[in-house]
């Protein structure tokens, strides 16, 4: 079982993470705040499944366009159509 996760930094504004973990999701955005980021991140939503792996990447490929990297979680979209897609999987 594990979490897909959208978190939000406001240094960041504008862009959120989607991600996984199989940690509780406080653990995964401690593990995230670091000298790296100005700010810490930010809990928007999540969901637990034993497909969390396949979950996210569909909802990787489903926004694709908004993809800031390739190789990265990190999309410039608004969070709620990110939340929209997660609570129909």
């Amino acid at each position: 079982m594990g979490i897909v996760y959208i978190l939000t930094n406001d240094a960041m504004p504008d862009i959120i993470k989607i991600g996984v973990t199989e940690d509780p999701i406080e653990v995964r955005i401690k593990g995230l705040d670091n000298t790296s980021v100005p700010l810490p991140f930010r809990f928007h939503y999540a969901i637990e499944s034993e497909r969390f792996r396949e979950i996210e990447a569909l909802i990787h490929n489903a926004f694709g366009e908004y993809r800031i990297r390739e190789n990265r979680e990190f999309f410039r979209m608004d969070a709620e159509r990110a939340v929209s897609a997660l609570k129909m999987q």
